[in-house]
């Protein structure tokens, strides 16, 4: 009893505590929490249905309205109209505005209107669903902006715009399964380039086609430091790849090429900035390899001229046919390579090694193309093959000054290390290479590079967001 009574004391005198306020609790229970928190900044998960009532909440009645910093509105019916009677406070720095995924109310509409009350928030990250309300007011200092789906209920690209152009200090703009359509044409005619000169990461999964997207991001000045990212870009027709859109970008010194479960990956990249185009079969049985990447490299080209760097994965039933039709083409693309990872983790030699040598074999080669390449990495899982042909590629090399610097093989098993290195001494490297590592360390780690993975500190309020970016991503099998 004594323990009890002490820890209830404890608690009535930790204002911390009764910060967060959960949803669906009683007004007394609410006022209960507002009271004991004190003057601590408080966290309310709103019941959007009590949100939207005649009557106002609590916390958004004085004196607690000025301590109001995070608001979560969560759905409770699919069938409620999302109107907000009543001004939000412009203290606010965190909002969320969530709205049922149910695919049958089609009765709900787009609004497109102030929630601020006419003040210019100090909102610093806000997550909206495209069912509930589009704001319209104007937030000088948000930085961070997500809209997550439903897929089925798009937003028109116009309407996009005029929010993005009262966000001008933005710095990460994520999309998530949000479906973007540009069937508004006399509102685009009219629209000038919306500036976002702070925006670092700009991350798009809106499963729709090519040109949907295209139109949207020729809409918006971006910066040339920027991480941008299309995924899950729909191939319906042969001609799409030439409707691709990479924004102006500084240097990239880095090309990665990505095979797994039917998805093409192009990323490309710099020291803190790159393009990833994620590309998914559409209608009509399209061959993303065959139809897509050589036309995608093309395009590329001038952004990939200053390439030293290339890396290419597949997955194992995707490995060798994909090494075999992509480094031939990357030739053409990038001249000034000097290094060359291979990631086939799950597939073993017996399907690297033959792409490696057919590339790197000097009779095939042109007098420029290849020649400045002086680091191999290959990241290998079983079952094992014969080395003998890549020493005789690099022999061949070596014999006409294209000798390699260094050559790393990774394995993750101590035994697979071990018979690398018998196998190697067997075919008598010295002389051909001037450096043989054979490691247990990841070269490449294919699905969890952080490049591509910019947080921010809220990233941990948003639902969902690492799973999310992970299943849209589509790199299940391919293992760093």
């Amino acid at each position: 009893m004594l323990v009890c009574r002490t820890w209830r004391d404890v608690a009535l005198a930790s204002p911390e505590l009764w910060r967060v306020l959960p949803p669906s609790i009683p007004r007394k229970v609410a006022a209960l929490f507002l009271k004991r928190s004190c003057s601590v900044p408080i966290c309310v998960f709103a019941d959007g249905t009590a949100l939207c009532a005649p009557e106002k909440p609590l916390y958004l009645k004085d004196p607690h309205r000025s301590r109001l910093k995070e608001l979560y509105v969560l759905p409770t019916s699919p069938f409620w109209s999302f109107t907000i009677p009543h001004p939000l406070p412009p203290n606010l720095v965190f909002l969320e505005l969530r709205r049922p995924t149910c695919v049958s109310c089609t009765e709900m509409r787009l609004s497109d209107y102030p929630i601020f009350g006419g003040c210019n928030p100090t909102l610093q990250a806000l997550s909206i669903n495209p069912r509930t309300v589009v704001p319209s007011d104007y937030f000088p200092g948000l930085a961070h902006l997500r809209l997550a789906g439903p897929r089925w209920f798009p937003i028109p690209i116009s309407q996009l715009l005029r929010l993005l152009s009262n966000t001008p200090a933005l710095e990460t703009l994520y999309f998530t399964q949000t479906a973007i359509h540009d069937n508004d044409d006399d509102g685009l005619k009219t629209t000038d380039p919306v500036e976002l000169p702070r925006l670092r990461v700009l991350s798009v999964e809106p499963r729709v086609s090519l040109r949907a997207a295209a139109t949207f991001l020729s809409r918006l000045a971006l910066p040339r430091q920027l991480n941008f990212q299309l995924h899950r870009l729909q191939i319906r027709r042969r001609t799409l790849p030439d409707g691709i859109y990479v924004p102006p970008m500084d240097s990239l010194t880095t090309l990665e090429l990505i095979e797994n479960d039917q998805r093409l990956h192009v990323r490309a990249c710099g020291p803190s900035h790159g393009f990833w185009l994620h590309f998914v079969p559409g209608s009509g049985g399209f061959s993303l390899r065959e139809e897509v990447l050589a036309p995608v490299l093309a395009k590329l080209v001038p952004a990939l001229r200053d390439v030293t760097v290339l890396r290419v994965a597949a997955a194992p039933s995707y490995s060798s046919g994909f090494l075999d039709f992509a480094l031939p083409h990357v030739l053409e693309s990038c001249p000034l390579l000097t290094a060359l990872v291979l990631a086939a983790p799950k597939s073993g030699v017996c399907d690297v090694v033959p792409a490696v040598v057919n590339a790197l074999h000097c009779e095939a080669l042109s007098p420029v193309l290849w020649l400045k390449l002086d680091c191999l990495g290959l990241q290998l899982g079983d079952p094992e093959a014969d080395l003998l042909p890549l020493a005789d590629m690099l022999a061949g090399r070596a014999q006409r000054d294209c000798r390699l610097r260094a050559l790393t093989i990774s394995k993750s098993s101590v035994d697979g290390r071990a018979r690398i290195l018998k196998d190697l001494e067997a075919v008598a490297l010295e002389g051909h290479v001037d450096r043989v590592e054979v490691t247990g360390r990841v070269l490449w780690d294919v699905a969890d590079d952080m490049l591509w993975k910019v947080e921010n500190r809220w990233w941990p309020l948003y639902p969902r967001t690492e799973v999310d970016m992970r299943d849209g991503w589509g790199l299940h099998g391919i293992v760093g």
